[in-house]
């Protein structure tokens, strides 16, 4: 069973959009790609017909790998509360005077 993926929900949002993007339009493409380059002939030696393939197996598992990410997510609540570190959280280290920022 894959682990937890803890992500803000930023990030989640960012891979809806990626995921949207790759089902509705770059598949889609490289589909259509596939199919003229199938109209034209001889697929082995069509380059345009292999590079198409090989684009949308890549479209393909980025998909995969998406939705189990997205499966698996759990969002990284921001916690408001001073005082308390938790995953996310950034903090203030104060070492001989001066100040670093750290998560």
């Amino acid at each position: 069973m894959p682990d937890t993926q803890y992500m803000s929900q930023e990030k989640i949002d960012s891979l809806q959009v990626e995921l949207k993007e790759l089902k509705e339009i770059k598949a889609p493409k490289l589909r259509k790609r596939i199919d003229e380059a199938r109209q034209m002939g001889d697929l082995s030696e069509n380059a345009e017909y292999h590079t198409a393939r090989e684009e949308l197996v890549w479209i393909q598992s980025r998909i995969g790998e998406i939705n189990a990410i997205l499966y698996n997510a759990e969002v990284i609540a921001d916690n408001i509360s001073k005082g308390i570190v938790s995953i996310g959280s950034t903090i203030v280290v104060k070492v001989n005077g001066q100040k670093k920022n750290t998560l």
